[in-house]
């Protein structure tokens, strides 16, 4: 079997600086799902669980990676409802980081 992870599997803009991060939690999820499989027998269906638990893992950082893009006018495509109110958050957060030793 042949595993992609990364950015061959999910290529983020290196602007936000996700794409180690992912990466990371990429290949300790495959290290879980390869254990598992160790302890029980490989099994048929295994790819697909592999990707299922890194799809869960790519899908958050993509979200915000492609909807931190939708701020320039140039972006083109639909911009998904959530855009706006994940970027009011976002902002707040950003803020309440600089005063708030815990929220940083």
């Amino acid at each position: 079997m042949l595993t992609v992870l990364g950015d061959a599997l999910c290529s983020f803009n290196p602007v936000y600086g996700q794409g180690m991060t992912v990466a990371a939690l990429e290949a300790a999820a495959l290290d879980e799902c390869l254990a598992v499989e160790r302890r029980r027998g490989a099994r048929a269906g295994m790819p697909h669980r592999i990707f299922r638990k890194l799809a869960g893992i790519v899908e958050v950082p993509w979200s915000l990676a492609a909807g931190a893009d939708f701020r320039y006018p140039e972006v083109e495509g639909p911009r998904p409802r959530r855009v706006p109110l994940v970027d009011a958050y976002l902002r707040r957060f950003m803020y309440a980081s600089m005063a708030d030793v815990e929220v940083s």
